[in-house]
């Protein structure tokens, strides 16, 4: 998988995160613990230590990153 197809979230790197999700709009929730990926499929929220997704059609998918790892380890098997 390309490293420009996922992003790992951490809350400190917001600028790299809405830098991945662009055009889409981007906020931050109440508690401002997670970020809310707002795309013309739906809304997303992702957190610390989740990993985003993004496939050829521009669709977004959350892992956790044992969910990611071994997803990635299938793929590249």
């Amino acid at each position: 998988m390309d490293k420009e197809n996922f992003f790992a979230v951490h809350m400190t790197e917001a600028k790299k995160f809405i830098s991945f999700v662009s055009p889409n709009n981007v906020r931050m929730t109440k508690k401002e613990d997670r970020f809310v990926l707002d795309t013309k499929f739906g809304t997303i929220t992702v957190g610390e230590g989740q990993v985003l997704v993004r496939d050829r059609l521009n669709h977004f998918e959350v892992y956790s990153e044992q969910e990611f790892k071994n997803l990635y380890k299938i793929c590249n098997t």
